[in-house]
């Protein structure tokens, strides 16, 4: 596409522009934004906010008029060939579409704030054509994680993934007037953020990225590891940065950190980036439904506001979701904590305490699910055992997520075997050496 195309189509859209606002006597919204620098000191400021008044001008006067179209579909034709180099998937037609409103939209803004001179329209334009045959587009998220605390600066899990400590810059987030529950705390400082850089990728539901290393977060150590916000940055040469801000499970509890020191990166990352691969196909496989039920539990154990009692009940549910087979009949409870005392204490632990915690938990678990009321002088055993049944169950899991097998049955059946066969307590072992090596010796009493 030629640049004096591009720029008869632009001038066509700010003249309607300007006709639509005076026609109609619009006024920006008022967009007000808060700072913590320097350190230490907030301030708030004020301006005018016209990206409401621009979507919904490009959405009814620009985004179906034939002139769009066209305009689109030649530059379309022009770079479809490179279009997904990054992306095997996605409609690329679509992307030429967003690309060119937000590209209309950044020159709006900029002839918001003063007379936009041709030289600089040109410019813009230039840059625009260019960063489209370049391809340079990328999409930025950040999630604010609580939970989760760094000695270290940033950890490269993958090419595009990252986890870093929070700076200045992005702890400054927009208020707007029209949003009711704005703004978060601005002292509620998150422990660190996990970064997915997408170079040229539409990023439809973040959660879909994200969910795979909250999961393998939590699983590392007991931490009850959330997604506090999210912040949305599309980076482009051709105009500004977009910042959205999103609330994602704002209440959960923080009863357990960690922080990851120096001399235990290398282990993190080893676990954290196999625990993804693994974790994300469990997530998304609906056959693993064992796996499924009981990440879900143990998430719930950490994560809901519940009380002590029902904290527990959901984790030994967690427990018995993993290690029960299908054609168990009678006596659950001798047969839940002998197979949680078995696989422990192959990892290292007390097997005998194991029992005996397990066994004491799920007779909480049986008052709890029956209505039965718990004497208040319980309330310190179950306070002391809480914990420790959440470990368990996080090593269950990882153990089977890490023998990366859809038969979860097949290792209970291993499990029980290795009480009778010194063969197969050999296997067991084997097993558990074997994931330990593939997850950065995780299995272990910590």
């Amino acid at each position: 596409m030629k640049i004096q195309t591009l720029k008869k189509f632009i001038n066509e859209v700010r003249a309607d522009f300007r006709e639509y606002i005076n026609a109609n006597n619009i006024q920006p919204l008022t967009l007000e934004y808060f700072t913590n620098s320097p350190p230490g000191y907030i301030s708030k400021a004020a301006k005018d906010d016209w990206s409401l008044v621009l979507a919904k001008f490009i959405e009814k006067k620009v985004a179906h008029k034939e002139s769009f179209t066209a305009t689109a579909d030649q530059i379309h034709e022009q770079i479809r060939d490179r279009l997904n180099e990054d992306e095997s998937q996605g409609d690329s037609r679509k992307k030429v579409n967003r690309w060119l409103i937000n590209f209309i939209s950044h020159i709006l803004q900029k002839d918001l704030s003063g007379d936009l001179i041709e030289d600089e329209l040109v410019e813009n334009i230039h840059a625009f054509l260019s960063a489209l045959q370049s391809g340079a587009i990328e999409q930025k998220l950040l999630f604010f994680l609580k939970g989760i605390y760094l000695k270290v600066d940033v950890i490269e899990f993958e090419k595009n993934i990252s986890l870093r400590s929070p700076t200045e810059r992005d702890l400054e987030w927009e208020l707007h007037s029209f949003i009711p529950y704005m703004p978060i705390d601005i002292m509620d400082v998150p422990g660190s953020i996990l970064e997915y850089r997408s170079p040229s990728t539409v990023i439809n539901d973040p959660k879909d990225y994200i969910e795979p290393y909250v999961t393998a977060l939590r699983l590392f150590k007991v931490g009850s590891v959330y997604s506090q916000r999210l912040k949305n940055t599309k980076m482009q040469s051709f105009g500004p940065q977009v910042n959205s801000w999103m609330s994602i499970h704002p209440h959960c509890s923080e009863k357990y950190k960690y922080t990851v020191l120096p001399q235990t990166k290398r282990g993190f990352v080893k676990f954290i980036k196999e625990m993804t691969k693994l974790s994300d196909r469990v997530l998304r496989d609906g056959s693993l439904s064992k796996i499924n039920i009981s990440l879900d539990r143990y998430s719930h154990a950490l994560l809901e506001p519940l009380d002590r009692q029902r904290c527990l009940m959901t984790a030994v549910m967690g427990l018995e979701a993993m290690l029960s087979r299908n054609k168990d009949r009678g006596e659950n409870a001798y047969k839940l904590s002998m197979r949680t005392a078995r696989l422990m204490g192959a990892i290292g632990f007390n097997a005998v305490e194991v029992f005996d915690e397990v066994a004491q938990s799920y007779d909480f678990r049986n008052k709890v699910v029956h209505g039965l009321q718990i004497k208040e002088n319980k309330d310190s055993q179950i306070r002391a055992l809480l914990p420790k049944i959440i470990n368990y169950l996080r090593l269950v899991l990882i153990f089977f997520i890490g023998a990366g097998d859809k038969d979860a049955e097949k290792y209970i059946n291993l499990i029980e075997a290795s009480l009778l066969d010194s063969t197969r307590e050999k296997e067991l072992k084997l097993k558990l050496n074997g994931i330990n090596n593939k997850l950065g010796n995780t299995l272990r009493v910590s």
